[in-house]
């Protein structure tokens, strides 16, 4: 006896292979846009740590002229500190069981001009839908995707003021 499946039937599998794939894609789009939005205040967090410096000296070596920059230590502790207070919040989201964030740093440019956020958002794409783990008893894991996720903050140096690139 042949176990024969009607094709409607393989066809209608298929068809909620992929739809629980998208369903998976919306999820990855959301999970990016929450991250990339913490990610986004850390680094204007850090950028707003600044320090006057010197930029020319009258006569007597007093400062006559000043600039703006990042001070790189207390930037980069900000950053990481504000990142942290958003990384609660996307624990508390639904979406952590299939996400997790890794590689997370934050580095100032030579001129202490620019501070830069970097991160890896990591996704396992699985066919989740109820009705594909009912059919099929557990889910179909599709493996992992790595989204980088990047955040940069430029100031002015005349006046400190912050650039959004």
């Amino acid at each position: 006896m042949h176990f024969f499946i009607p094709f409607q039937v393989f066809v209608w599998l298929i068809a909620c292979i992929f739809v629980s794939r998208e369903l998976d894609m919306g999820r990855m789009m959301e999970a990016r846009t929450i991250v990339q939005g913490g990610l986004d205040a850390a680094v204007l967090a850090g950028a707003h740590m600044q320090e006057k410096v010197p930029t020319a000296y009258d006569s007597f070596g007093y400062p006559k002229d000043w600039k703006m920059v990042i001070d790189p230590d207390v930037a980069r502790a900000k950053a990481l500190e504000v990142w942290m207070d958003n990384v609660e919040h996307y624990y508390s989201t639904p979406l952590y069981d299939i996400a997790s964030v890794t590689d997370v740093t934050f580095t100032v440019s030579p001129d202490q001009t620019e501070i830069t956020g970097n991160m890896v958002l990591k996704m396992k794409q699985t066919a989740s839908a109820h009705f594909i783990k009912s059919a099929f008893g557990e889910t179909i894991d599709f493996g992992e995707v790595e989204i980088p996720v990047k955040a940069v903050a430029v100031i002015k140096p005349e006046d400190g003021n912050i650039i959004t690139p």
